[in-house]
């Protein structure tokens, strides 16, 4: 997910980046074979002359699987009700691999030191 600020200076410097990256992460992602999946998702944050947020808009499509402008209000909501939901499925992921990790293993940084506390 990347934010696209449409009023800076370097707006095109921007979306050149952000493709590269887009096109980076598509590549990786049909070379692994993994059947991993994913959304590429740019976002249009407020600001901007419209021609400069239809220029994010159409540069990014290519390479975006979505691109959401936070200026359409229904947009914005189904966006912010994506995030909120893909969240509270990764804190059940998480709380599922707590649960079924043995007691003396070792956990990465992230899953934070209280949450391991609490399991043991």
């Amino acid at each position: 997910m990347e934010p696209v600020i449409p009023s800076r200076q370097q707006l095109e410097q921007d979306l050149k980046e952000i493709a590269t990256k887009f096109g980076a992460y598509q590549y990786a992602l049909e070379q692994t074979g993994n059947g991993r999946t994913g959304k590429l998702i740019a976002y249009l944050t407020g600001g901007g002359h419209s021609d400069q947020r239809t220029e994010a808009k159409e540069t990014l499509d290519a390479f975006a699987d979505v691109v959401v402008d936070t200026a359409d209000d229904a947009a914005r909501q189904r966006f912010v009700e994506t995030i909120r939901q893909v969240g509270g499925e990764a804190e059940l992921v998480q709380e599922q691999v707590l649960e079924s990790c043995p007691a003396d293993i070792e956990l990465p940084e992230e899953f934070g030191e209280g949450r391991i506390q609490e399991r043991l």
